[in-house]
């Protein structure tokens, strides 16, 4: 039998001194955005993909502008805010809801996509990155799925990341019926970052692209319901 670390957190997404923890809004989602392309800009999984920094960092901002702006309508975006300014952010989505993204991905950034040349990069990274998050999005072993999370390069190693997840992810699962959350990661720093965070690894794969391959490691957690 599987074993799953059973967290209980308190379920208000609340200010901490001077440092705001909430959801999102659309007015937000420039900030949103730029600040996950910042964060992801040498991710191994993007690095196999573009080899050219420069169209790198393109394609990644073309990709999370449009995730975010899909979040940010249909799921949910958790931020950290401080002095007005957004220093870390997460893309989390309910996996009970069974909503259909694809439409929305097509409708907003099919065309803006095609139209800068993004497209052929873009359709390889969904393949390679679904090769992974979809046997979590349809397994019904899973309850959520932290699509994306980041820390501003400035705040990074200040504990900012960790107050995220404690102070206002973790609470806003707990309070919206809790469950088994997953998510994935390509880097190193990152495994320690989330077990460190009470997350228990589960599953390691290479990612493979042509000649070109690349880690990735799958994570879970069970946090309790505040409703019961």
């Amino acid at each position: 039998m599987e074993q799953y670390v059973i967290i209980m957190w308190k379920p208000s997404i609340r200010k901490a001194g001077h440092m705001e923890f909430r959801k999102a809004d659309e007015t937000e989602m420039h900030e949103v955005s730029q600040l996950l392309a910042g964060a992801f800009k040498d991710y191994p999984l993007f690095e196999i993909i573009e080899k050219n920094n420069h169209k790198r960092y393109r394609l990644i901002r073309a990709l999370q502008h449009l995730n975010t702006k899909v979040f940010l309508k249909k799921h949910t975006c958790l931020v950290a805010v401080e002095d007005n300014e957004i220093l870390a952010a997460a893309l989390v989505k309910n996996l009970q809801n069974k909503n259909n993204d694809m439409p929305d991905y097509i409708k907003i950034g099919g065309l803006p996509l095609l139209f800068k040349g993004l497209l052929p990069k873009t359709l390889q990274f969904l393949k390679l990155a679904n090769s992974s998050e979809v046997n979590i999005e349809d397994s019904k072993r899973f309850d959520w799925y932290v699509d994306s999370f980041a820390v501003s390069h400035k705040t990074q190693g200040k504990g900012v990341g960790s107050r995220l997840l404690k102070e206002c992810v973790f609470p806003y699962i707990a309070k919206n019926d809790g469950g088994i959350v997953s998510l994935v990661t390509n880097t190193g720093i990152n495994r320690k970052f989330y077990m460190k965070n009470g997350f228990e690894e589960f599953k390691e794969e290479n990612l493979k692209l042509k000649n070109e391959s690349v880690k990735n490691w799958s994570y879970r957690m069970h946090i309790e319901s505040t409703l019961n």
